[in-house]
Order: structure tokens, then C-alpha cells, then sequence
């Protein structure tokens, strides 16, 4: 009898017996026990990085198996994320046992963004992004953000199982503009200069009112300086106003004849002066002339004295003239115009005023002309003008002629 296999169960249930009659005759049967299927594990479910494989497989044998895909191989090959099963049996029963197997791709670039410069006291929170990454920044920190508040590299790592990325970051910090002083408001001499300077930052822009750009420059006219210093952070002004003190300019008339009698008052008074000094050594801005002779004045500023002279004459006049040496033209009706009275029937006159400058602001052939303390129409400031006066006459048929010269001043 050939062999046969039985389960155990079914082996112990079996009696068995031997009957001889009318002789003998012997025959042999070989009865082996078959094993239920044992439980068996395809492991746990499990992850893996793209491209690699798993084999899956039991160590048991005698015994059939089906897979997922109806193969009945030992061992299957796992290329696919997906849920894999495995059936063992034989006949005495059947166990199954299956696993997940999922696939996982190495992390994919990202950006912590492109170098940056921050203004003074600001931040930046620096956000990686990655799905199931673990990250680990240049501190060591493992946090999924970064926030920055000074300037340096960072950089963070993104890792998975199948890998890691890296990116990096500079950061830098712009500081705003610093205060600017260009120095204080000052007066000059004529001809001087000064240079206007003051530290330097980078990565700022500087401009002057006059659209100049070069932050450092030389000045040499009068005029408010003002510059501008910028950059993305912040804007700065600063200013400086300069003023040139010239030479005084002293204007005294010229030679000349005064009538018997007749006074000549000079006022050189100018805020800008702040010394005179005349030929018998007094220091005030005005000055009588009551006699003959030569006379001489000095004038200072801050930067320049000046000196001039002038002679005067007398002689017996018949027809005299008269101006005073101050006014007000205001429209109050009182000393509003500066003019000459004449005492006598002049024929012919010329009156003509000019300024510090030495510009001609009034003239008049007239004998009633009168100034009323304008040029072209524009009132003229405060100060002292010099005035010129030619005029002619006639004297028991003799003509007869006298040029005369002083100041006033006009106050508002």
C-alpha cells in the first residue's frame, strides 16, 4: 500500500487491525503525520524610499502558497506601494497574513528665500516647507521656523528616511541714516570759503538742494545749504546757512562847496560796520561839518577796514539849499519823501540818490522831484543812501553853478 499522509488528529482516531486466515500473507503501509500550518508574519507594515524593493516570504514548508497576485511562488518581490497578502495552506487548513508597504520620496528642494537686508530692530521668521520633514538649523535648534534677528548665514537641513536637503540664507542689516550736522549758520569774508563735511555712511544716498550729489563739497557764495541723506530705512536733512561779510564800502561826497553858514551832516552808520572813525579820532557813525578842510573816515567789519577822505570849501552863496538827513516814508503824512527846498529860483537842477552798492535808485531833473523811498517800484530797505544835487542859478546875469553831496537815511 503506498504511503500515505494523514493529519494528526485523524492518525490518533485510527485503530488498527490484522487478520490471518488460511495462511499468511504480509504487506506494509507508512503513515506520516501532516502538521497544521503554523501562523507566520509577513512583518509590519512598512515604509520605504523610492526606487529600492522588498521580498516577502514564510519559512515553513509542505505547504501550498497564493499570493496577492495569485502567484505561488516562496517569495514575492515588492517594487509598488500597495497591500500585500500571503495564503499558506495544506490539507489541514489555511492561515493568511498580509502587510502595507508604502513608498516615501527623498525631500524635495526648497527655498529659505533670497538673501535679504533688513532694516535696524527688524525681524524675519524664516519657514521651510516639506511634507513629513524633520529639520535641524545651523544652532542645532529642530523647530519647523527660524526667527531672525541679527545679521549672519543661516542655513537649515530638511531629512527624511530616504535623504536630506539643505538651503541657506544671508542676512544682513542696513543701519538707517545718522543725523546730519553740517555745522552752524555763519558769516564769512569775501573770498573765503568752507568745506562742508561730516562722516560718511554706506549704502546711503546724499543730495544737496542744488541736486549736487557728491556728499563733501567746497562753498563759497551766500546761500541755505540743505542735504538730504536716504536710503531705504530712513531719510536724514540737514542745513546750513551762509552769509559773506564784503569790505565796508564808505561813501563820502565828493570835493565840494558849501555856503557860508551851511552844516553838512554824514551819517555812515551800516549794521554790517562795527568800527569807525574819523579824522579827529571820534568813533561814531555820523559826523558835522561846519568848517573847511579835509576829512577822513574809517570803517571796519569783522573782516576789512576801509578809509576815504574829502575836501571841503566854503563860499558865500546867494541861493542855498536845504535837505534833511533822515525820513520815514511810511504814508503817515509826516517826513514821507526826501527832497531839496531852495531858497532861490533855481534853472536848472540834477538830483540823484544812490545806494550802499553804489546803484543809482533815484533821479530827478525836476525842481519839486522828491523820493519816496522805492526803486522800480519796490520799497527799498532801511539804511543809509548817498545823495548827489547840481543845480544852477543866476546872479545879476550871472550864471552861476554848485554841486552838492550828502547822506540820509531812510527808516521804515
Amino acid at each position: 500500500m503506498a504511503g500515505q499522509q494523514l493529519c494528526r488528529d485523524l492518525l490518533r482516531k485510527c485503530p488498527w487491525h490484522l487478520f490471518r486466515q488460511c495462511g499468511a500473507q504480509t504487506d506494509s503501509i507508512i503513515i506520516s503525520a501532516l502538521a497544521d500550518p503554523l501562523p507566520f508574519s509577513l512583518g509590519a507594515d512598512t515604509t520605504l524610499c523610492l526606487g529600492s524593493s522588498l521580498w516577502l516570504s514564510h519559512s515553513q514548508t509542505q505547504l501550498n502558497n497564493l499570493w496577492v497576485d495569485n502567484s505561488t511562488s516562496d517569495s514575492l518581490l515588492v517594487q509598488a506601494a500597495g497591500t500585500y497578502w500571503l495564503e499558506i495552506s495544506n490539507a489541514c487548513g489555511s492561515l493568511r497574513d498580509s502587510i502595507e508597504v508604502d513608498y516615501l520620496s527623498p525631500p524635495a528642494a526648497f527655498s529659505l528665500g533670497n538673501d535679504s537686508l533688513l532694516c535696524e530692530g527688524a525681524s524675519l521668521l524664516l519657514q521651510p516647507t516639506g511634507p513629513s520633514l524633520d529639520f535641524l538649523w545651523q544652532d542645532g535648534s529642530t523647530n519647523s521656523s527660524y526667527l531672525v534677528h541679527s545679521a549672519a548665514l543661516y542655513w537649515v537641513e530638511g531629512r527624511n528616511v530616504c535623504g536630506a536637503k539643505r538651503d541657506s540664507i544671508v542676512i544682513d542689516y542696513l543701519m538707517p541714516p545718522a543725523p546730519l550736522f553740517l555745522g552752524n549758520d555763519s558769516i564769512l569774508c569775501a573770498g573765503d570759503s568752507l568745506w562742508l563735511f561730516f562722516p560718511l555712511q554706506n549704502q546711503v544716498n546724499y543730495q544737496w538742494s542744488d541736486g549736487q550729489t557728491d556728499p563733501w563739497r567746497w562753498v563759497d557764495e551766500k546761500g541755505d545749504f540743505r542735504l538730504t541723506a536716504s536710503n531705504s530705512c530712513g531719510v536724514e536733512e540737514g542745513s546750513i546757512s551762509l552769509d559773506f561779510i564784503e569790505a565796508p564800502v564808505i561813501s563820502l561826497p565828493s570835493d565840494t562847496i558849501l555856503c557860508e553858514g551851511e552844516i553838512l551832516t554824514l551819517d555812515l552808520y551800516d549794521p554790517e560796520i562795527s568800527f569807525y572813525q574819523w579824522q579827529d579820532g571820534s568813533k561814531r557813525p555820523g559826523f558835522i561839518i561846519d568848517m573847511p578842510g579835509i576829512y577822513e573816515a574809517q570803517l571796519g567789519n569783522s573782516c576789512d577796514t576801509s578809509s576815504a577822505t574829502f575836501v571841503v570849501g566854503y563860499e558865500p552863496c546867494e541861493c542855498k539849499v536845504f535837505l534833511g538827513n533822515a525820513f520815514s516814508p511810511n504814508n503817515d503824512g509826516h517826513n514821507d519823501a526826501f527832497m531839496p527846498v531852495y531858497n532861490c529860483n533855481a534853472d536848472f537842477v540834477t538830483f540823484s540818490i544812490f545806494n550802499k552798492w553804489g546803484q543809482q535808485v533815484f533821479k530827478a531833473n525836476a525842481l519839486d522831484a522828491a523820493w519816496d523811498g522805492s526803486f522800480k517800484g519796490s520799497s527799498c530797505p532801511e539804511g543809509v543812501y548817498v545823495w548827489f544835487l547840481e543845480y544852477e542859478w543866476t546872479d545879476e546875469g550871472i550864471g552861476k553853478k554848485l554841486v552838492k553831496r550828502g547822506s540820509v537815511t531812510l527808516i521804515r
